[in-house]
């Protein structure tokens, strides 16, 4: 994979999927991996109201992301992990000065 060295990542959930079904690596790993990144799109549009192939990430839009979500995907698959489960987060309160 080729990533911009000036940070001009992907921004849209097509850009991410093309980078991700480019990936050279084990067709299980890839479709694990557009399935991560389509439950995030799907989770980005119902909370901006807009379509999937319309969302427009901001926390996860540069390469680290593309690294991530494959990296992800491909212990998921070695694993052979079928399930994983996690408790609430706490959540706090406060101001941020």
């Amino acid at each position: 994979l080729a990533f911009p060295s000036n940070g001009d990542g992907p921004r849209h959930y097509p850009d991410f999927l093309a980078l991700l079904q480019a990936s050279p690596t084990d067709a299980g790993v890839v479709a694990r991996a557009t399935d991560i990144l389509r439950r995030l799109g799907l989770a980005e549009a119902k909370v901006h109201g807009v379509a999937l192939e319309k969302v427009h990430f901001h926390e996860i839009a540069d390469w680290d992301s593309v690294v991530d979500i494959l990296l992800s995907a491909l212990v998921i698959e070695r694993l052979d992990i079928g399930s994983a489960s996690a408790s609430a987060l706490p959540l706090g309160s406060g101001r941020v000065a």
